[in-house]
């Protein structure tokens, strides 16, 4: 299975993609930072380059909007709660079935 492209199922009121004006359904097919453009596949590839730049980046989107592109230039700002890098394990206890 191959991607192409990260869906936006959500986007947050007032956040930096919100003012930018991405929208639910779009699809982030690359984002720059400081002239370094990455191709967006997975969205790990999108969380990391959000974890990794610090408040008041900028950094510039291309997506996919019912067929058509768009760029939109989004500045991240400080998180209220700090955001976990690493997934949580979850224990499967006493579950059965596939």
């Amino acid at each position: 299975f191959e991607s192409n492209g990260v869906l936006v199922a959500r986007v947050v009121e007032n956040s930096p993609a919100d003012v930018a004006g991405v929208v639910e359904g779009d699809l982030l097919l690359e984002a720059r930072r400081d002239a370094v453009a990455l191709e967006l596949r997975w969205p790990s590839d999108w969380r990391k380059l959000e974890l990794d730049a610090p408040p008041g980046t900028k950094l510039g989107l291309v997506l996919d909007r019912a067929g058509l592109e768009f760029s939109f230039e989004v500045v991240t700002t400080p998180r209220v709660h700090v955001a976990e890098r690493e997934a949580s394990r979850v224990r499967h206890r006493n579950r059965r079935g596939a």
